[in-house]
């Protein structure tokens, strides 16, 4: 796939797109990580929904991995609190690579097997535990089920600059819906 040029700037394309599918009618879940991808994601379908003339509020889901970097749990805080946003904030007791140890490769979030006193911090009184441990199941039908004859929409933040393989994944998807989306959407 070549690139092609829109005549409008990134934001303009990325809001219309989102605008389109709230009204469309389509369950719309944005993938929130803390960093400034995703927290544009968040704030762009909370525009998008405005424009779309949605009073209900944007949904946004995160996975809770115990140790982030400085301030990101606080700003995941301040989503969970507003009321133009419903962030399903999920912990997974997930395993996490553990870089700086060959012997212990692996760390548990929230490990069960430990006491909250041991871990790095306690998940908000919010969080809904849920069994996947997948960061790409999160967001599935069974979970979210679209409206009758509407779609399920996960919407992520990519930057493509970055990686040839990102840009390269996103040329073969064929457009900004995935393949798999439109896979799920025909029913195979």
């Amino acid at each position: 796939m070549s690139r092609v040029a829109l005549g409008i700037d990134v934001f303009t394309a990325a809001l219309d797109r989102l605008t389109d599918l709230y009204r469309n009618g389509d369950r719309v879940i944005v993938s929130f990580s803390g960093g400034k991808d995703s927290g544009a994601c968040v704030e762009l379908a909370v525009l998008a929904a405005r424009e779309a003339g949605l009073t209900d509020p944007v949904e946004v889901v995160m996975r809770d991995d115990e140790i982030m970097l400085p301030g990101t749990f606080d700003y995941a805080e301040r989503l969970l609190a507003r009321p133009d946003i419903r962030l399903h904030w999920y912990v997974c007791r997930q395993p996490v690579i553990n870089v700086f140890n060959r012997e212990v490769p692996y760390f548990w979030a929230f490990d069960p097997d430990l006491p909250p006193d041991d871990w790095v911090r306690i998940f908000p009184d919010a969080a809904e535990h849920i069994g996947d441990k997948h960061i790409a199941w999160m967001v599935n039908p069974e979970r979210f089920p679209p409206a009758p004859g509407k779609r399920l929409v996960s919407v992520i933040g990519l930057r493509v600059e970055e990686s040839h393989m990102r840009r390269m994944g996103l040329y073969s998807s064929g457009g900004y819906l995935t393949k798999w989306y439109k896979k799920r959407k025909q029913g195979r």
